[in-house]
């Protein structure tokens, strides 16, 4: 199971992002070169979304967005035996 880090369609759930951006895309997570780890995803700013006539965003509107990660997997740790609340810790928004 994903534990998603950015979601924009249901307020109540964990992670919503939707008062900063909208759709955020599919993200990836890159170690630079220092160590540090981020996720960078594109979506679209919610003070600045048209939609086509189709009804979706101007893909012309897209930005590109990142974040800073935290990522503490414990050693030897197997996620099939660990509880969703403990994998929850394991990567967070720093």
């Amino acid at each position: 199971e994903v534990r998603y880090f950015l979601q924009a369609q249901e307020r109540a759930w964990p992670n919503y992002v939707g008062d900063q951006v909208l759709a955020p895309g599919v993200p990836s997570v890159v170690l630079d070169q220092r160590g540090v780890y981020y996720l960078y995803f594109a979506a679209f700013d919610p003070s600045d979304a048209p939609k086509l006539n189709s009804g979706n965003f101007d893909p012309a509107h897209r930005r590109p967005y990142f974040m800073q990660l935290k990522v503490n997997v414990p050693a030897n740790a197997a996620v099939a035996a660990t509880s969703d609340a403990d994998l929850a810790t394991w990567i967070t928004a720093n």
